[in-house]
């Protein structure tokens, strides 16, 4: 479950940080977006690209009017195993849970402020420490 997951995360924080700057900045050709590509690839993974691959071409959520919001899967991952976490501790069946998460996050259909129904859920702002215990196995929580 955990066997290359490091590799799997640069390569996600390699798009995120591509579809951030490429819509900031004004870029006007072909070779600009594969010079973004190269330059941000290699600060994050420390890889060169395949030569003459065009990764960028295929990146299809940059095509579909994403408009610099690719880092949202992770966001919604972090607080969705933070929210598992929470059922865990409580039960998979506990109908208190439950009801709460249907009751704050399911039935407000964004009508209320998306972060504040999970604090009321969880009883405090959401971490990462869940997420990361599920990606790696490794309780930051209980390091010694």
């Amino acid at each position: 479950k955990h066997v290359d997951i490091a590799n799997d995360r640069l390569w996600f924080l390699t798009q995120v940080m591509f579809d951030l700057e490429a819509h900031k900045l004004p870029l006007k050709n072909g070779k600009e977006i594969m010079s973004l590509w190269r330059r941000i690839s290699r600060e994050t993974r420390n890889r060169p690209m395949i030569k003459g691959g065009l990764r960028p071409a295929g990146f299809g959520h940059m095509a579909w009017g994403y408009a610099s919001l690719y880092y949202g899967y992770d966001w919604s991952d972090i607080i969705a195993a933070d929210i598992f976490a929470l059922f865990e501790r409580t039960g998979l069946d506990n109908k208190h849970t439950g009801k709460l998460y249907r009751d704050l996050i399911l039935s407000s259909g964004g009508v209320n402020d998306e972060n504040a129904q999970v604090e009321k859920l969880l009883g405090r702002k959401f971490t990462s420490a869940a997420y990361f215990k599920y990606m790696t196995g490794l309780d930051f929580n209980n390091q010694k």
